[in-house]
């Protein structure tokens, strides 16, 4: 593959366009590591949009990475809860600890030795090369992958390695052409694909490169990038029991991996395909209890992730003479370990505490103890 216009050429036209219609967000206010870092990790399967108050509100909290580092993780989670994709939050924290370790807190100008941290791959490392230290460092995502495949008319399947480093290739050399410039190249590019050079509906006429494009010369720009067929996603149902005494409810905290990693949720079944196996499987769960739930939910909710949906049931628990819990003794606004697993009696006005995947929050019976 090649660029249809000369490396020099094309990047002073995308500059150009760039210094009169590129966006205006928080973090290009620097060209501060640790503030581009954090940006990029947010913007993950995020929309800008989505991210700016959250980015403001992390460094308010999180301010340089030794405050990062020193916090908790459930501090960490708290700040970045309705974020969603927790395991980003736990990365940034572990990265936050690597950096204190061994770099004395300073994000290493090396993208070899960014790209070591916990959470950064080549995109990440990519970026923060190019836009903090202006290293030639290309940070190909899926708005660099279509632009660059629109421009040159890249046919080839865009999944594979190898059309990846085809087109990191091609981005390396644009930021080679304007050395003094990398930075600015790699958000023009990400501008670019964000706001003209879109998945539908291309803004064609708006775009520098409208006059060399060969998507737009063949007069097909949506055929590119060229996409293997997209997996349906699969389908599980999970059922969720809320208990209830002494005006506490019962939290149980999710396993350090997986879904909804180190979060609090009410006490949760498996995944199932049909809704009597989790509603047994939450049975079986609540038995050390002695709390039955009730047959009906009384709220359901239907979660999208990435790869898979989860439909949940939540079921109102009917408390019968087992252990559950001993209030006598204990001050009203204390927390009380609960008998399965990473479990606790929270009082009802300290669950906002608590940090919670979305749908947990969503849930209206939980709404109303905020």
């Amino acid at each position: 593959m090649k660029l249809p216009l000369s490396y020099p050429k094309a990047s002073a036209l995308l500059l150009e366009w760039y210094a009169a219609c590129g966006r205006t967000l928080p973090w290009r206010s620097s060209r501060d590591p640790y503030h581009i870092w954090i940006s990029e990790i947010m913007l993950q399967q995020t929309q800008v949009k989505t991210v700016i108050p959250y980015f403001d509100r992390f460094l308010l909290r999180f301010p340089t990475i030794a405050s990062l580092a020193q916090a908790s993780l459930v501090d960490v989670y708290q700040v970045w809860e309705g974020l969603g994709y927790y395991r980003r939050a736990s990365q940034l924290h572990k990265a936050a600890q690597t950096l204190c370790q061994d770099h004395d807190g300073v994000m290493p100008a090396d993208p070899e030795l960014i790209r070591q941290l916990p959470g950064i791959g080549d995109y990440t490392a990519g970026a923060i090369a190019s836009i903090a230290f202006g290293l030639p460092c290309a940070a190909v995502d899926g708005n660099v992958l279509r632009v660059i495949s629109r421009f040159g008319g890249f046919s080839g399947n865009i999944a594979g390695a190898g059309s990846r480093r085809e087109i990191t290739i091609e981005v390396e050399a644009l930021l080679r052409s304007q050395i003094t410039a990398a930075g600015d190249l790699t958000q023009a590019l990400m501008d670019l694909g964000a706001m003209v050079c879109t998945p539908q509906n291309p803004r064609c006429t708006q775009c520098p490169w409208i006059s060399a494009c060969s998507a737009f010369e063949l007069g097909c720009p949506e055929a590119f990038p060229v996409k293997p067929p997209k997996k349906e996603k699969s389908s599980s149902i999970v059922a969720c029991g809320l208990l209830i005494r002494n005006d506490r409810i019962l939290i149980c905290r999710r396993p350090a991996q997986g879904i909804w990693a180190n979060l609090w949720t009410l006490p949760m079944s498996g995944e199932f395909s049909d809704a009597a196996a989790a509603y047994n499987d939450l049975v079986h769960l609540l038995a050390p209890l002695q709390a039955r739930p009730a047959i009906m939910p009384v709220e359901q909710v239907r979660h999208t992730f990435t790869h898979k949906i989860w439909d949940i049931g939540v079921y109102s628990c009917e408390t019968l003479s087992g252990p559950m819990v001993q209030a006598a003794a204990v001050s009203e606004d204390s927390e009380i370990p609960g008998i399965l697993s990473d479990s606790l009696w929270v009082p009802l006005q300290r669950l906002p505490r608590y940090p919670m995947p979305v749908p947990m929050r969503k849930l209206a019976i939980l709404k109303s103890w905020r």
